[in-house]
């Protein structure tokens, strides 16, 4: 099987600019990415469709936070994920800086939810979230602007704001790898 490439930025977004908050954008040796559903009585982000990540603590990079976060609400261990790089940074609606850190699993994972802030875990293909009637948008009006908002519906969830915006970044680099054929090979299923 030809293994179409993953573009990615050439210069870490984390050396560039101050990311509060990590997610790992993890992805299968079948070409699908792990995300997760939040406990609903969350205060934050409650019942949304997430990546695995959170604040970093102090000291920390934002790998080590992601890895961290994602062995936490996800059972994931670092020894499985092997780092491809960064996509470019986003900004909550909360105002945090998220640096999404892209790794690659050698092996198939089954997510194991903690509970208490994932209650379930799951994988959306990438040649799904590349098709580009898959992605969708939605005008709303928010703080006092009328925004454009991407999102994406899989298995009955609804996968917005951020996380639908770094899985947007995410389908861009692995079409224009593929196009391009230069980067890492990412596999597809």
């Amino acid at each position: 099987m030809t293994q179409p490439a993953l573009a990615l930025p050439a210069v870490p977004a984390a050396r560039r600019y101050r990311c509060e908050a990590a997610v790992l954008v993890a992805l299968s040796p079948e070409g699908s990415v792990l995300l997760g559903l939040r406990n609903p009585r969350l205060r934050r982000h409650g019942g949304e469709v997430a990546f695995p990540g959170g604040r970093r603590e102090r000291g920390e990079s934002p790998w080590q936070a992601a890895l961290r976060e994602s062995r936490e609400e996800l059972g994931l261990g670092q020894r499985r994920v092997h780092r491809l790089g960064y996509l470019p940074p986003r900004v909550t609606r909360h105002g945090i800086a998220l640096c999404p850190c892209v790794g690659r699993l050698d092996e198939a994972f089954v997510p194991r939810p903690d509970g208490s802030e994932m209650v379930a875990g799951f994988w959306v293909p990438l040649a799904f979230l590349a098709e580009p009637s898959q992605q969708r948008q939605q005008r709303v009006y928010y703080r006092g602007l009328w925004r454009t908002l991407v999102y994406y519906e899989w298995q009955g969830r609804r996968i917005w704001g951020v996380t639908a915006q770094v899985l947007a970044d995410l389908a861009g680099a692995w079409m224009a790898g593929h196009t391009e054929g230069a980067g890492d090979d990412l596999p597809v299923g």
